[in-house]
């Protein structure tokens, strides 16, 4: 972890909403350091951390930050078209694949865009904002039987997508500019791809197969971290 020194500076669908300068919100005493900023690798920028604190998202401890361990795999959720996923017909002949997990990882995604741009250009800015960020399952595969094969028998629970929503309060300085970030939480399954026919079983074709899926709370939000962004000047 690299601490910020001198000012320097990852579905998904991700939106932003209200965002305005309030003089006396209770913004005013959650003032973002720039000396209290970690670097990000996987954006290439320096993010300061935000955390609960009664019902807003405030600065924090840089110790509170968590490195990606993952990317988004290559093909997301929303290409999935419809198949057969594994289903077997008794007459017709047909192919499917089973899927055999061998590991079951969490996985920190990228930190990704979850609001338009931020900049102070007075003495100091009061900033209340709520944004809303969604990530979405990605897969090794393009073919939509392989995908259902590893979405039925991920080992855990799957989630196309989820979605988290809350509303910050913090104050900038003149001149910092930046963004809110979300860093999501993914549960990832790597294993077997093996194809098979309900005539003469398995063909001996087989190869690496891997899925990943946004981690949800019991409210079904989705689990992660908010950042705020400095972007570099």
């Amino acid at each position: 972890m690299k601490k910020f020194v001198r000012p320097l500076l990852t579905i998904v669908g991700i939106s932003s909403m209200l965002f305005a300068y309030a003089p006396n919100s209770s913004a005013a005493g959650n003032v973002i350091e720039e000396d209290n900023a970690v670097y990000d690798e996987s954006i290439n920028a320096y993010v300061v951390p935000l955390e609960v604190q009664g019902d807003q998202l405030v600065p924090t401890s840089p110790d509170k930050y968590e490195a990606s361990t993952g990317n988004d795999l290559a093909v997301k959720e929303s290409t999935i078209q419809a198949g057969t996923g594994g289903q077997m017909g008794t007459m017709d002949y047909r192919e499917y694949w089973k899927y055999t997990p061998k590991s079951k990882t969490k996985v920190v995604g990228k930190t990704k865009r979850a609001s338009s741009d931020i900049t102070c250009t007075t003495a100091t800015c009061n900033i209340s904002k709520q944004v809303s960020a969604t990530v979405t399952a990605s897969f090794s595969t393009q073919v939509a039987a392989e995908k259902s094969a590893i979405k039925a028998n991920a080992g855990f629970n799957w989630s196309n997508a989820a979605t988290d929503s809350s509303t910050y309060g913090f104050t900038l300085k003149k001149g910092q500019k930046g963004y809110i970030g979300f860093k999501p939480y993914y549960n990832k399954t790597s294993g077997t791809l093996k194809k098979y026919s309900n005539w003469d079983g398995y063909l001996g074709i087989s190869k690496p197969g891997s899925g990943q899926s946004p981690q949800k709370t019991k409210a079904g939000e989705a689990v992660g971290n908010f950042y705020f962004v400095f972007i570099k000047k």
